[in-house]
């Protein structure tokens, strides 16, 4: 069946920005945050796992309660050390609940967050998330170095820094991949959770798209991903204030070039002028939405 016609608007986006939740306004705060905060906040993980556990399940329900919930928890505990963070606006607990409060408010979750530097209010200081996703990343490929240490060496990867399960799953996808909405939108949903990898999936997905022996239906397929995923990763792993990065758009502005050249070749080759007048078309409805972008 021919691909059908690409939208001018994204096929998926993952989510809209939502605006700042009303209980971080600063009337209607427990306390003011105290000026001895600075201009720059960098947010750390509770040193205890039991702490890190309770503090994101009062987030995730302050995130979707509001404020109320926030005010009636920290009268109702005044007393329990459990539930300091609450109150004491100058611990490290503190600071990470308001940023892990917001960020959920905000669209993301626990696992998958943004982690470039954001105000919450115009004015206010830059607070900088915890890199965890990226370190848990980078201990999990030196615990699989290490456990293959004692094995049989063999040739290193192309792409070392995406684990080789990683890289397995993203070439099925690749392969397996259709126009449809719910295929573009489970490979997009996988590049975007790993962002820090966006340098090895691009070069994956640059490869994947200038193959010869792929075919039309294919290649238009994966250009559908890729304009996807350029759209969605400023709303996924960019700071609300500032959408001027992305770790996507920066690895792909070089890589348009063979893309399109590649595309432009295969085209060619088709035997009808009709095919090519709507593949011409197609492509034609990509650049001019992104050109509104």
């Amino acid at each position: 069946y021919p691909s059908p016609p690409l939208p001018l608007s994204p096929r998926w986006p993952v989510r809209r920005r939502l605006p700042p939740p009303v209980w971080f306004s600063s009337s209607r705060m427990l306390r003011a945050p105290p000026p001895s905060l600075g201009r720059r906040i960098v947010v750390c993980f509770p040193s205890s796992d039991s702490v890190r556990r309770r503090i994101d399940r009062v987030a995730l329900r302050v995130a979707t309660e509001g404020y109320a919930f926030e005010r009636a928890l920290a009268e109702q505990k005044a007393g329990d050390p459990d539930f300091a963070f609450l109150l004491q606006m100058n611990s490290p607990d503190h600071l990470y609940y308001r940023w892990r409060a917001y960020s959920l408010a905000n669209g993301d979750t626990l696992e998958a967050y943004r982690t470039i530097p954001f105000r919450m209010m115009a004015g206010g200081p830059e607070w900088v998330p915890p890199p965890a996703l990226a370190e848990r990343r980078r201990r999990k490929r030196s615990r699989e170095r290490d456990d293959s240490s004692s094995r049989r060496r063999r040739p290193r990867s192309r792409w070392t820094q995406l684990s080789k399960i990683d890289c397995k799953e993203f070439f099925l996808a690749l392969r397996n991949i259709t126009p449809c909405r719910d295929s573009i939108l489970e490979v997009m949903a996988f590049a975007l959770e790993r962002s820090e990898d966006a340098k090895d999936i691009a070069e994956i997905l640059t490869e994947s798209l200038t193959l010869r022996r792929t075919t039309m239906e294919k290649r238009l397929s994966r250009l559908y991903l890729l304009s996807d995923i350029l759209f969605n990763d400023v709303l996924y792993n960019t700071s609300p204030l500032d959408d001027s990065s992305s770790a996507y758009r920066d690895e792909f502005r070089n890589r348009l070039d063979p893309i399109f050249k590649a595309l432009q070749k295969s085209m060619n080759r088709l035997e009808e002028e009709r095919d090519q007048a709507i593949v011409r078309q197609k492509i034609t409805r990509v650049l001019g939405a992104w050109h509104m972008w």
